[in-house]
């Protein structure tokens, strides 16, 4: 009898022993997964860190360099002003020269006696009568002092005329007249007009 309750113990125990091996293996297998699934979203969380931090590097570069373009379109822009400025504006420009001259010409009587008033001044013309940009060359001589040479024409009331100048570079860096000549065109004999140099003026030649 002992044996029998023995063996049945032994019979009823082997089965429990099962069931909690194999309930324990099945948690552990489900803990197992709950830890790898818990640590899945850390993981990609890490991941993307480095591809966030990319991504901001990207954008600062871009950035900087659309600064450097509008940086740079500014500073083209102001300095195409100031050399449109200084055309118009400077005395030693080409266009400062010439309007130098015609302001001469056209407050010298003798210019009005000759062409008449309300002179007006052009560059050349070509040959559908448009009038094209004053023609003038410039140079250095020897003593590394500017020239510049020019040809405009002008016209009055009575008749038109030629303007012929050159100017020079003084110490002071300053354009004086070699000469300022307007010559009449038109008609039996051509007259001059030589409205420069002044007697303070010195030739450099």
């Amino acid at each position: 009898m002992l044996s029998f309750c023995r063996r049945t113990k032994i019979h009823v125990s082997l089965p429990f022993c099962l069931r909690a091996a194999i309930f324990s293996s099945s948690a552990e297998s489900s803990g197992a997964k709950h830890v790898k699934s818990a640590i899945r979203p850390s993981s990609g969380a890490e991941s993307r860190l480095p591809s966030t931090h990319v991504v901001k590097v990207k954008q600062a570069v871009k950035d900087v360099g659309y600064t450097g373009v509008i940086i740079g379109g500014i500073a083209l822009t102001g300095f195409i002003f100031y050399a449109i400025l200084r055309e118009l504006f400077s005395k030693r420009s080409p266009n400062g020269v010439y309007n130098e001259a015609f302001k001469l010409c056209k407050n010298d009587i003798r210019v009005q006696d000759l062409l008449g008033s309300n002179i007006k001044a052009h560059g050349e013309t070509n040959r559908r009568g448009r009038r094209r940009y004053t023609a003038h060359q410039s140079w250095y001589d020897d003593k590394g002092r500017l020239h510049m040479a020019m040809k405009f024409y002008l016209q009055g009331t009575l008749g038109s005329g030629v303007v012929y100048l050159e100017v020079f570079e003084n110490d002071a860096k300053e354009f004086e007249y070699r000469h300022l000549l307007v010559e009449s065109e038109g008609g039996f004999s051509k007259k001059q007009v030589l409205v420069r140099p002044q007697e303070s003026v010195l030739d450099p030649s």
